[in-house]
């Protein structure tokens, strides 16, 4: 009875190592992010579209200029300590990058890959100029965007509208993995990051 029951155990846990896990990534009129364990929605979060704020027509003189100036100079040493870090770090940023590209060919895919973008301007030569530059843009960032994931189907399109300005984007992706090569690649990352953590502090 227990070796049944140890049977039963093992099959179960094959069964959600291997079943699949997906991501769909949506951005048009609204946003959506969902995630799907074996086809059942775990996380869904939606959102709308945050309409840009008017700047005030002039700027207002309330003399604090001085308290201003000390803030930008604390934001910009901040910045440069944060900056200064990741120099510090890029050692291990670049391992971590090169491993996680070595396993995450094969085992996440984009099922589905769709990106339609609208452009315009008042000066129509100006918006043929630029759609061409966004159909190249898009069928340039497929073949690096390939190298590290296996895209399966993409549909990309880029629409022009003349003689007045406008600019809108829709992006649908749904990446595909399973729970066992997620485990996996955390798994190797997580050591070489330990790896790398140790022999710096023998250093």
């Amino acid at each position: 009875m227990g070796i049944i029951i140890l049977c039963v155990v093992i099959a179960i846990l094959l069964l959600l190592l291997l079943a699949p896990i997906s991501v769909r990534v949506r951005y048009a009129e609204d946003f959506l992010f969902q995630v799907k364990f074996c086809g059942i929605p775990l996380l869904v979060g939606k959102g709308k579209k945050k309409k840009k704020k008017t700047a005030p027509s002039e700027p207002i003189n309330d003399g604090k200029e001085d308290t201003k100036e000390k803030s930008e100079e604390k934001e910009k040493d901040s910045f440069l300590k944060k900056l200064s870090d990741l120099k510090d770090n890029l050692n291990l940023i670049i391992q971590l990058l090169k491993s996680f590209l070595k396993y995450s060919r094969k085992r996440i895919v984009f099922k589905k890959l769709d990106a339609s973008l609208e452009y315009g301007t008042e000066d129509a030569a100006k918006t043929a100029i630029t759609v061409g530059v966004l159909w190249s843009a898009l069928y340039g960032v497929l073949p690096v965007l390939d190298k590290v994931f296996m895209v399966k189907n993409h549909q990309f399109s880029v629409h022009p509208i003349y003689n007045q300005p406008h600019f809108s984007a829709r992006v649908d992706g749904i990446i595909r993995t399973r729970l066992v090569h997620i485990i996996f690649i955390a798994s190797v990352l997580g050591i070489k990051w330990m790896k790398y953590k140790k022999t710096k502090k023998k250093v």
